[in-house]
């Protein structure tokens, strides 16, 4: 064996697990290192992967605005207010309230969240396609050349999906979605605080807000010492004052000594 196919096999063994490219590698190899059968074959079940993850992503999505799926009944448009008006009835309204707000903030996050990650696998599987439009322009070019390792295939899929990756970064649905996914992930993070403060305040127990009340009164301690520490030198430099005026005074009478009668 050669110590270049050594050493290609060596890395291929070390990221077998790291995504599809040792599999795509294998299938071009099967079909004597140009596509065929094998290499079509796995090309159609990494798009199967891709294409159940998106469809995992919609559901999740549809499920989480509110979209009855089929066989599903919504419920009416009018019962809503209502159900939320009875739950903030009572002495439990204040958590009620914080727990709804807390949900309604993690739909919102799970949606921006799926939003993005769909835009991001449908740039993979749009990568992944013009990796095996170029490996068929290669072959059908006998001026070109096929990869001729699979660190060698793995650069040509990190090319073909970097371009469509930061085309995606580039768009302006990249954009939005990420802005609406930032801000719900900060509005959620709120929410949990809220509940998470509310939670220790039941127990008894010191939450954020006490600590942050005693960092603003350990703060304003340093200042009055800092300020009274200040005062008492300025005192203490005032009475050296006093006292060295004194003892001038005091010299001055000595140095002119007695009147002549």
């Amino acid at each position: 064996m050669a110590a270049s196919e050594a050493f290609d096999n060596e890395w291929l063994r070390s990221v077998g697990g790291a995504g599809p490219i040792p599999y795509l590698w294998q299938a071009l190899q099967a079909d004597g290192g140009r596509p065929g059968s094998a290499c079509a074959a796995a090309f159609r079940s990494l798009h199967t992967q891709l294409d159940t993850a998106l469809a995992t992503l919609r559901t999740l999505a549809e499920g989480v605005t509110g979209q009855a799926g089929p066989g599903e009944e919504e419920a009416p448009g009018w019962l809503a207010p209502w159900l939320q008006g009875l739950a903030r009835l009572g002495p439990w309204q204040e958590a009620v309230g914080r727990t709804q707000d807390a949900q309604a903030a993690l739909h919102r996050y799970t949606a921006a969240y799926s939003e993005c990650a769909t835009a991001l696998l449908e740039a993979v599987r749009t990568g992944l396609q013009d990796l095996e439009a170029q490996l068929g322009e290669a072959a059908d070019d006998p001026e070109r050349t096929l990869p001729q390792s699979c660190q060698e295939l793995h650069r040509w899929w990190t090319a073909a999906g970097e371009a469509r990756h930061e085309a995606l970064l580039g768009s302006e649905r990249w954009a939005a979605a990420f802005g609406r996914l930032t801000n719900a992930a900060t509005e959620l993070i709120g929410s949990c605080q809220a509940q998470l403060d509310a939670g220790l305040r039941h127990l008894d127990l010191p939450n954020r807000e006490d600590f942050i009340d005693t960092q603003r009164r350990l703060a304003q301690l340093e200042r009055e010492r800092s300020r009274d520490a200040g005062s008492d030198e300025i005192k203490a430099l005032r009475a050296e004052i006093a006292h060295l005026r004194e003892e001038v005074a005091t010299l001055r009478r000595q140095s002119e000594g007695p009147e002549s009668p």
